[in-house]
């Protein structure tokens, strides 16, 4: 019964937005007392629906509703103190969601660990519901935030290079196909902004973490962004869960995630104008937010589940009976420091065309190592300096009589990103596969990204184009979205692709790959 109310559920969100479609999201906001309190927020539903399986994968499903996300966001600013020598605020923002596919999908029902099951479908703790929750004291040139912050640095589409004091989670949406502001994870944190009269406008931006961590959150084995429980199995008849959900909760196990003063974070920005370019340069100091391997310890972890997988193999069972060894930390989190800055200028030759570029260089950034870069023989840990650079193109067309009469005015919005990435002095034995989007043993990595938008009809309809493609490792990926937005201002519905692709290799086989899905989103502004 509870299988057949969400399936109509999807299928009625599916039905709406087939008649409808999507884009940007409206704008509405409720102000109270007086207007000393304002609160906004979202309800939204998304629903992936899968067109393809890898080979394998396909028994592992009896529904092609791969992902069904209901997500509710609020947020409140509350002025607490108005006054020509300062202002108070208190800003603060919450979240839910409950994902409904493993409901709708008994057969992959049973390959999600529960535990990955639980935080999956919903938010299990405290920080998962708070997003922000932050004072703001404004008085002169100061502007002083204490409290939970999402920070964003960078400004580019896809590229992450300049954007780098906020963790991500990914398990339940990726950049290109969510915002970034709802794949980021807020940190306790002191921010200070300072604007100066010196030349240039110049602003500097302090932010002390006193040592509240979270590590990066990887999408879930067997969910529809994470890694296909065929690819990650112990053997193709057995429902436990794989050797990717093991990694994963040691992972978490072994971040050091909530206080510690060993967790400290320290970051710089200094903000300019000068010669007609907007110009900033930062620093950070923090903990990796991902791990690397304790090098022993890892093997005697990984050996703790192969031996039973073995053992479930020649009996035939279908069920691995491992017990979590306790034998202390196989993953450590190690501290590096990130140098960067972005750029932005207006070109008027180039028909006024606006041109960005974003740059970081990671000193001491940690890599395990295995013989011949094999992470089935690691034997240690290196350290390693790597750079990189992103120029981005961004222009709008007037495209004759289309502009006019279906654009109503709204010119053609195109966007074209390049990023480079190098490993200096790159030890051959440091272990990538396909990490960040590496060849293994290639200190380089190039990524290519478009983004194009049209809105239509008074903006009633928009329609998006966002594609990345990885020439070294042969991978691209590409969603085209159509959006219509209901007369007032809150209602958006998006009708869309998402489609992957690339040579057959061992990079384009990993999580994300062949996940080509249907999109259909629809989402209240409140």
């Amino acid at each position: 019964m509870r299988k057949s109310f969400i399936a109509a559920l999807c299928l009625g969100a599916m039905c709406a937005s087939i008649v409808m479609c999507n884009g940007k999201p409206a704008q509405a906001s409720t102000q109270l007392y007086d207007g000393k309190l304002e609160i906004s927020g979202f309800a939204k539903e998304t629903v992936f629906y899968r067109t393809s399986w890898e080979p394998g994968e396909g028994g592992d499903h009896d529904s092609r509703f791969d992902l069904a996300l209901t997500s509710l966001y609020f947020e409140s600013i509350y002025k607490i103190k108005e006054s020509p020598d300062m202002s108070i605020t208190w800003f603060n923002g919450l979240r839910y969601w409950y994902e409904a596919s493993s409901s709708l999908d008994d057969t992959a029902h049973q390959y999600i660990a529960s535990n990955d099951r639980r935080r999956y479908q919903m938010p299990t703790h405290f920080e998962d519901f708070l997003t922000e929750s932050y004072l703001s004291f404004v008085t002169g040139p100061w502007d002083i935030r204490v409290g939970k912050q999402i920070v964003i640095w960078g400004q580019l589409d896809t590229s992450r290079v300049a954007d780098v004091v906020n963790p991500m989670d990914l398990r339940r949406g990726v950049p290109g196909v969510d915002n970034w502001e709802e794949i980021k994870n807020g940190l306790w944190m002191i921010k200070t902004s300072y604007r100066s009269s010196l030349p240039g406008n110049l602003i500097f931006e302090n932010i002390i973490n006193p040592g509240f961590y979270q590590n990066i959150q990887l999408p879930y084995e067997a969910t529809h962004w994470g890694g296909d429980h065929a690819s990650y199995s112990f053997g193709p008849k057995i429902k436990s869960p794989g050797i990717f959900h093991w990694q994963q909760e040691k992972w978490n196990k072994d971040a050091p995630n909530g206080w510690n003063s060993d967790n400290w974070e320290l970051g710089f920005r200094v903000q300019g104008y000068a010669y007609d370019i907007d110009w900033s340069l930062l620093y950070w100091n923090a903990r990796s937010d991902s791990p690397i391997a304790r090098v022993h310890s890892a093997i005697k972890y990984s050996n703790n589940f192969a031996l039973p997988a073995v053992a479930a193999l020649i009996t035939g069972s279908d069920t691995v009976h491992a017990k979590y060894w306790d034998g202390g930390k196989c993953y450590s989190y190690k501290r590096y420091q990130t140098f960067g800055g972005t750029a932005q200028t207006v070109i008027e030759p180039l028909h006024n065309s606006v041109w960005r570029v974003e740059w970081f260089y990671e000193l001491n950034s940690p890599y395990n190592t295995g013989t011949k870069g094999s992470k089935q023989s690691l034997y240690g840990v290196t350290r390693q300096d790597v750079g990189a650079i992103a120029l981005q193109y961004n222009d709008k067309y007037d495209i004759p009589w289309f502009t006019k009469h279906i654009g109503t005015g709204k010119f053609f919005e195109l966007s074209f990103t390049y990023m480079i990435e190098h490993i200096f002095n790159m030890n051959p034995d440091i272990v990538l596969e396909g990490s960040r989007n590496h060849r293994q043993g290639d200190p380089n990595m190039q990524s290519l990204s478009l983004f194009m938008m049209q809105q239509m009809f008074n903006a009633s309809w928009t329609f998006t184009f966002n594609s990345s493609y990885q020439p070294m490792i042969k991978k691209w990926f590409i969603c085209p979205t159509f959006t219509y937005k209901w007369p007032g201002e809150h209602w958006n519905t998006d009708i869309g692709a998402v489609v992957y692709g690339g040579s057959n290799n061992e990079y384009v086989g990993d999580a994300m790959a062949h996940k080509d899905s249907l999109l259909f989103r629809m989402r209240y502004e409140f």
